[in-house]
């Protein structure tokens, strides 16, 4: 798992959008829904199978939770 002194926090809130725009079902330039997955992972420790956005983007407000800057 990554450590917050790895992670910029205002990335992973970015990504925690990103996360809950792909699950209303947009898309995002530059960033597939794949790769989206795999680093909510990297930050979270799980592994996310395909169209569990809205879990991810839960763990990911979880873990900025816990992880106070």
């Amino acid at each position: 798992m990554i450590t917050e002194d790895q992670i910029p926090r205002f990335a992973v809130a970015v990504l925690r959008g990103q996360l809950r725009l792909m699950s209303a079902g947009m898309t995002i330039k530059g960033l597939s829904k794949t790769k989206a997955l795999v680093t909510a992972g990297k930050v979270t420790g799980k592994t996310y199978k395909s169209g569990l956005h809205e879990i991810a983007a839960e763990d990911i407000s979880t873990w900025l939770k816990e992880n106070p800057a």
